[in-house]
């Protein structure tokens, strides 16, 4: 059901030790580029941080189009999550694809979610899911880690991650002034063996400006991509007053395609600024590189006086911050600040 405008903000409550996080996969399986046991590694690093784990029926499911189940069953997944109070967070184990069709089938059970709040997270596919509670709901949410490319980290998950996480799930205060990682890796598949993290991270680029000024706005995440799909779905989709958070995903030429549509579409005209992730590399470490995509960028922003961050740890890299969607944040390039302004859940 989409909706014409956020609605008054709805803050979920705090995320404690001994809560329960559900996990599901409402879109692909687990498996064909990761391994499927670092699921467990997963499940394993969130009982050591205090937190109880349910594995959601179809999570760990392989139906023959590449799914992790039926849409019936991946809807069901959430449903039961969403209806059942003592999950206090509903947590993607991996993106892909699929969790769209599962926001658009009309048999999510946005009510359940209404009534008793909880805590959205994931990223990539997951965004679907988090920016349409958004929507609808005007329910804060996170786009930050899924179980298995974050918490299914060996030898661990890195900190970076796992502070960001905690610093918005966790605190019923600001998350503040963000910063870049120490070390970092451009692709997101490479943390899968226990001699990674050392064999495999390197230290980040700076993040940069692209577009100079000073600006405040809520916080939104999703891709190009996504955002024209929700306009296609029938969602008024607006980016006024907020702060856009997006990927890089540079050479990959439906994302370049879709976010000149958007700005065609005056979808631009009001946005308080952007956050542009690091350039992700599926199958290499190394930065590709960005000359064409800052060009792109530049071209659909002609005329506009807004800030732009750009090379932020908000997309595929890894490690990455976990941006709350619809609070408030600041971007000036005087200060070099990046700045969380407002808790993302209460007491």
């Amino acid at each position: 059901m989409p909706a014409s405008e956020p609605r008054d903000s709805i803050y979920p409550p705090s995320l404690r030790r001994g809560d329960t996080i559900a996990l599901i996969s409402s879109g692909s399986a687990i498996g064909r580029r990761h391994k499927v046991e670092m699921l467990d590694v997963a499940i394993a690093a969130l009982e050591e941080l205090g937190y109880q784990v349910r594995v959601m029926p179809h999570a760990r499911g392989h139906a023959p189009d590449g799914c992790a189940g039926t849409l019936e069953e991946r809807v069901a997944d959430l449903n039961a999550a969403l209806t059942d109070p003592d999950i206090k967070m509903v947590m993607g184990t991996v993106g892909g694809g699929g969790t769209f069709e599962v926001v658009c089938s009309g048999l999510v059970d946005w009510d359940a979610l209404h009534s008793e709040p909880k805590l959205l997270c994931g990223y990539s596919d997951l965004a679907y899911l988090s920016v349409a509670a958004y929507l609808q709901l005007g329910l804060i949410t996170l786009d930050g880690p899924l179980a298995v490319f974050h918490f299914g980290c060996l030898p661990k998950p890195l900190d970076y991650g796992t502070e960001s996480f905690h610093r918005v799930a966790t605190r019923p205060q600001p998350a503040g002034q963000l910063a870049p990682p120490p070390r970092m890796s451009y692709n997101p598949f490479e943390l899968s063996g226990p001699d990674d993290v050392s064999r495999r991270m390197h230290p980040p680029t700076p993040w940069r400006w692209l577009r100079t000024g000073k600006s405040a706005g809520r916080l939104l995440a999703l891709t190009p991509v996504q955002a024209v799909a929700f306009l296609e779905a029938g969602f008024d989709l607006s980016f006024k007053d907020h702060i856009w958070c997006f990927d890089a995903w540079v050479g990959e030429a439906e994302y370049g395609d879709a976010l000149r549509r958007i700005a065609a579409g005056g979808l631009l005209d009001d946005v308080a600024g952007l956050v542009v992730g690091r350039p992700v590399n599926m199958e290499k470490e190394q930065r590709p590189a960005t000359d064409q995509w800052d060009a792109a960028l530049n071209d659909v922003l002609a005329g506009k006086e807004i800030p732009v961050l750009i090379d932020v740890d908000c997309g595929h890299t890894i490690p990455r911050l976990t941006v709350p969607n619809g609070v408030q944040a600041t971007l000036d390039s005087e200060s070099q600040v990046f700045h969380i302004d407002e808790a993302a859940v209460k007491e």
